[in-house]
Formats: C-alpha cells, structure tokens, sequence
C-alpha cells in the first residue's frame, strides 16, 4: 500500500506528502515553471523582477501578478497566486504566510 500511495503522490505532484518539497511550483500564467536558476542569481539576488519582487515591509520574496501556482505535477493545473503568499528563496515554491512565517516568527520569539 505504502509503493502506491507513493506513486500517486510522485505522479500528482503531491511532494509534501512523502517528504520531498513543501509549497506549490511558481510558473508564468501560461503554465511555465519557474526555477530557482531563473528567478534568483548565485548569491540570492532577484533576477526575474517581473515575476517576483522583495517586499519592502517585510523583505519576504513576493509573487508578482504574472505568476501563478502549478498545484499538480501534470504541467497543466495552475491559477493565479492568492494574494499573503511567498516565494521560499531556497527552493522557489509558494507557501502562505500565515501559519508558515508566523510559526516560525513564534518559534524564535520562544528563543
């Protein structure tokens, strides 16, 4: 049972499910996945400044309006980006603000 529910998460694109990556997959509208070696250069900094933007509240990495989210690994299911999410800048997936941020913010408030 275990080979196939890993199958199917392997095959829907489901990773957090079995460990592998947390977030959606950031693409253009068209449905083009965008890499972290498109959207950052080596040394962390924004270079795909259509697609992505540092908010300057926050210094969160933010989608911009072009992008949206690839949920299924079938290369066709994306929609756009619901607005209070992030762009993790180690492995460029989207995840929501609350519950991730202010998690981690508690945690080291506790420190």
């Amino acid at each position: 049972m275990a080979v196939e529910i890993t199958s199917e998460c392997h095959r829907r694109g489901t990773l957090g499910l079995i460990g592998e990556a947390t977030g959606a997959r950031l693409c253009t509208a068209e449905g083009e996945i965008l890499y972290r070696e498109r959207l950052f250069e080596p040394d962390g900094s924004i270079c795909e400044k259509d697609m992505i933007s540092q908010d300057s509240n926050t210094g969160l990495i933010v989608p911009n309006l072009d992008t949206a989210n690839m949920l299924l690994s079938d290369g066709i299911t994306n929609i756009p980006v619901p607005p209070m999410f992030f762009v993790h800048p180690q492995t460029a997936r989207t995840m929501p603000i609350e519950g991730t941020i202010s998690n981690f913010l508690k945690k080291f408030a506790s420190l």
